[in-house]
């Protein structure tokens, strides 16, 4: 990367720019996935977006730095993915959404969540409560296969794609622990969701954390 151009000490606010937005990266991907970015990992993201900026790309990074969560990621990983670091020049057509000569992105009116029955809100209710204990939802089945959870994906897409069939599985993941553990869902049991979980694993304090919740989801049984 000798031909490639970075940021040099005297651009002090766009240097504070580009570490901000590293930073907000890293918090989105461990508050989204509990994923931890390394310094390792923070240093080479920095250089991506700097070498985008100075050789050919430059980047509104103000808008960048405050941008919503899911754009954030969108540009970071985007260059990431497509820059050519033997020149510092994008590839394959990828263009930023804070790209300086593009129209100022506008920001789209946010969604309205989907109104959940109580089967529904019982088992949101849960995961953020598995969640608080330190179990992550890691994957999803139908039956077929397990999916494994996408970056950016929410409790409550979690909840609505679980709930989309009859009978599914979710898997939990906890940090230090080199197997997941697994509940079965059967919907249609029981209007309030205490007859949700069908099934579950046991071992490493798993079944305990669910008979917690459960009793402080439902103290009367």
């Amino acid at each position: 990367m000798s031909d490639v151009k970075f940021l040099d000490q005297s651009q002090t606010e766009e240097r504070a720019l580009v570490e901000r937005i590293v930073k907000r990266y890293a918090v989105i991907l461990k508050n989204a996935r509990a994923i931890v970015v390394t310094d390792e990992e923070r240093l080479e993201r920095t250089m991506d977006i700097e070498a985008c900026h100075c050789n050919g790309n430059p980047l509104d990074l103000q808008r960048f730095a405050s941008a919503g969560d899911y754009d954030l990621i969108h540009d970071v990983l985007g260059i990431r993915d497509h820059l050519d670091r033997q020149t510092g020049k994008l590839k394959a057509f990828f263009s930023p959404r804070f790209s300086k000569h593009q129209e100022p992105v506008e920001p789209k009116p946010a969604p309205q969540p989907k109104v959940f029955n109580q089967e529904q809100q019982t088992l949101l209710k849960t995961l953020e409560k598995m969640q608080d204990k330190g179990w992550h939802v890691a994957a999803i089945s139908d039956g077929e296969q397990y999916e494994p959870v996408k970056l950016g994906m929410t409790l409550r897409d979690v909840v609505e794609d679980a709930s989309a069939v009859e009978m599914s599985w979710i898997q939990f993941k906890r940090a230090g622990l080199n197997k997941n553990h697994t509940i079965l869902l059967v919907w249609g049991n029981d209007e309030r969701g205490y007859e949700l979980i069908a099934d579950h694993s046991e071992g490493d304090g798993f079944d305990e954390a669910l008979g917690e919740i459960q009793h402080e989801l439902f103290p009367e049984g």
